[in-house]
């Protein structure tokens, strides 16, 4: 990990709380294939650790942690929005290829979860939420991944460039949505009461959490790539990915 005069001060806070960043790991971390309820219910208590350590920082930071509150929840709108918009373009001008009459067979049940979802986000206090995390100057990891985060002795974290002023709730988030995009399975519903209950948070942050975890993601992931074109795959090979997008996405959770 690359440090600079900015990225020092915040360095030297984080090991003073007796959190050791090192260079890399010596030995094997956990694989996903490896991953259950009880390693990743583990890692959501390290994940509480370090963010009660951090906590409060407000030293010199440059411009190294960013500010990321609410931003998640600003692109998900933002995706609803634009696959409103190209619903409708389809069908006014009639779909062009399998993947369009794909995407309006079922984008309408698609926006109507993403919009139950954010509508669910703002009914567990979202707002509360955003200010309890700026009155406590809340810091995320950004990458609590098992190849970033672990504890012998003390915790120890190879990469803190990620880290970033935000609700800890979406540390949680994160690394659920990581493994569930993978297939892993787990019980994600235990797994966010696990971290809650660490990190002393409210029912309405459990539900927040889910929320987030239940908003079909990879849908308009896969949605907005073949809008933009941003990668050269024949329509066939698109409609397959929005395929396994559906997959990946699974059922809400709450």
């Amino acid at each position: 990990m690359a440090r600079d005069e900015l990225f020092e001060p915040f360095a030297e806070y984080l090991m003073s709380k007796d959190i050791n960043i090192v260079k890399n790991f010596k030995d094997k971390y956990v694989l996903p294939n490896n991953i259950d309820e009880s390693l990743m219910s583990n890692q959501l208590m390290l994940i509480n650790e370090f963010q009660n350590k951090a906590m409060g920082y407000k030293g010199y930071i440059g411009k190294r942690l960013n500010n990321k509150t609410g931003s998640i929840v600003e692109q998900y709108k933002v995706y609803i929005k634009r696959l409103k918009r190209y619903l409708n373009n389809i069908k006014m001008n009639s779909p062009e290829n399998d993947f369009e009459i794909m995407l309006l067979k079922v984008g309408n049940e698609y926006i109507k979860r993403a919009e139950y979802c954010i509508s669910e986000i703002f009914n567990s206090s979202y707002m509360d939420i955003i200010k309890r995390s700026m009155d406590r100057t809340e810091i995320c990891i950004g990458d609590a991944d098992f190849s970033n985060l672990r504890k012998t002795d003390k915790l120890e974290i190879i990469n803190i460039d990620k880290c970033n002023y935000n609700n800890i709730e979406i540390d949680c988030f994160n690394i659920l949505s990581k493994y569930k995009r993978k297939g892993i399975k787990l019980d994600f519903k235990y797994l966010v009461d696990d971290f809650c209950k660490y990190s002393n948070l409210s029912k309405e942050s459990n539900r927040f959490i889910l929320a987030l975890l239940s908003y079909p993601y990879e849908f308009m992931k896969c949605f907005n790539r073949y809008r933009e074109k941003t990668k050269e795959l024949s329509e066939e090979e698109y409609e397959n990915k929005l395929k396994k997008a559906i997959i990946k996405d699974g059922e809400v959770l709450f």
